[in-house]
């Protein structure tokens, strides 16, 4: 199978295709930045622009692309700053994808949405779980200062099902979580002006012995998923015979920081501290991914044992 990953330089992209190169198929790695890191024989690197339909239709042409993985996107404070680029990239590249996987009769495309959609904790009663039947709520709309990339987003939704209506394409979203692992150093969390590098930072500098505190209040909740599960989640998505939805949540484990800060030093041996006087995070804390578990036997590596897989790959 012969599958291209467009954003392929990212954090998730990275362990996408070596996981789908592992597995046997023949993997074309596009990006602006093609990232040296993926070395693997089956893996091709290539620099394109995903706002660029021409390149992207040649491209899907010439290499007899199958199904495609698109993960490119303007991300956290990023697109706040950049607002016209972040239309661009997320939402004219995006409909570039698709345009061109009509086009050339790819049989799949898989992509990532957010699960900023669902907008704050806040908006929902304490407890309450999301599903992709919860209602997008972007906090965009209504908290002006948050990013422009859940609206993007969502408008991205609305894009599949148009595509998937009028050309029967098979296109469906995954939402992640708050992804967590080796390697991750963009995204809303390591934003310029954002105080959330602990969550690329925190199992790195667990190990080396080095201070580490989690810029959040010690009952602030989270729903965090590990990437090797975001990965398998996609990878799932594209081996289906035939997805029954349009779009699935990884879903995550909910666990405060105080807690997690423990279990980092039960882990490491090193002591986590936090901020007592830190905003709230304010993203829903329970996201169920029962929908894939359902449709794809998809299910969450622990805690504890994705914390001890993040180490073992440092």
């Amino acid at each position: 199978m012969t599958i291209l990953i467009i954003g392929a330089s990212g954090f998730i992209g990275i362990d996408l295709a070596n996981y789908l190169a592992d597995s046997g198929n023949e993997v074309i790695c596009m990006d602006v930045a093609p990232n040296e890191l993926l070395k693997h024989p089956s893996i091709e690197l290539v620099q394109g622009d995903v706002t660029d339909y021409e390149y992207i239709s040649e491209l899907v042409s010439t290499k007899g692309v199958e199904k495609i993985v698109n993960l490119s996107a303007i991300v956290g404070g990023a697109s706040h700053k950049f607002p016209t680029k972040a239309v661009a990239v997320n939402c004219m590249g995006f409909d570039n994808v698709l345009r061109a996987s009509v086009e050339h009769d790819v049989s799949r495309v898989v992509w990532t949405s957010t699960y900023g959609i669902y907008g704050k904790s806040y908006d929902y009663p304490d407890g309450h779980t999301i599903t992709e039947e919860s209602k997008p709520l972007p906090s965009y709309y209504r908290y002006p200062n948050e990013t422009l990339y859940a609206a993007t987003k969502q408008l991205n939704e609305h894009q599949s099902l148009v595509y998937a209506a009028n050309h029967g394409l098979s296109v469906h979203g995954v939402r992640p979580s708050l992804v967590f692992g080796p390697g991750r150093i963009r995204g809303y969390i390591t934003s310029p002006g954002r105080k959330f590098m602990w969550a690329a930072e925190f199992v790195q500098k667990a190990v080396a012995g080095e201070a580490c505190e989690i810029d959040l209040s010690p009952d602030d909740q989270l729903n965090m998923v590990y990437v090797n599960d975001a990965v398998r989640l996609i990878s799932l998505i594209l081996d289906a015979d035939s997805p029954s939805h349009p779009v699935y949540n990884t879903g995550g484990h909910t666990i405060s920081v105080r807690d997690l800060a423990a279990l980092i030093e039960e882990l490491t041996g090193t002591p986590v501290t936090w901020n007592d006087d830190a905003k709230p995070w304010g993203r829903p804390p329970i996201v169920s991914h029962s929908r894939a578990a359902e449709d794809f036997g998809y299910e969450l590596t622990s805690l504890p044992d994705s914390i001890l897989d993040y180490i073992s790959r440092l």
